[in-house]
């Protein structure tokens, strides 16, 4: 019985130098921490209310490919470069027209400023809406 205690304990051990080593090596190449493509957020606006109220945290998976899926809910960074803001804003894809993509939160009354697909980093893939 202790060598299996001793083996799960081993387990967690790799597990957690594992997800630490991606966190590091992930924020040193790219300046954002993620743990094997994966990244939480924080809600802090009620900008998705009633789907995700402020505090909710949110799970997010890198965004690989080009498909995007109307009414499914992204992070995007939002393109204020001259001011020298980036925010990444989580709000749900409601439209697409030619390469531009529009984004609106669920409590919002207009949509956002429409956005290149560059600009489109990670799929919300928990909580589900």
């Amino acid at each position: 019985m202790k060598k299996i205690g001793k083996a799960f304990e081993s387990v967690l051990l790799c597990l957690l130098l594992l997800s630490v080593g991606s966190f590091v090596i992930t924020y040193m190449t790219t300046r954002v921490p993620t743990i094997f493509g994966y990244r939480l957020f924080f809600v802090v606006t009620d900008s998705m209310e009633p789907v995700y109220t402020k505090g909710t945290v949110l799970i997010a998976v890198s965004v690989k490919e080009d498909t995007f899926i109307v009414n499914e809910i992204y992070a995007y960074r939002a393109g204020q470069k001259d001011t020298g803001l980036n925010p990444i804003v989580v709000h749900r894809l409601v439209d697409i027209s030619e390469d531009k993509y529009i984004f609106k939160g669920d409590n919002n009354a207009a949509p956002d400023k429409a956005v290149c697909k560059e600009q489109i980093l990670y799929r919300i893939i928990y909580p589900k809406q």
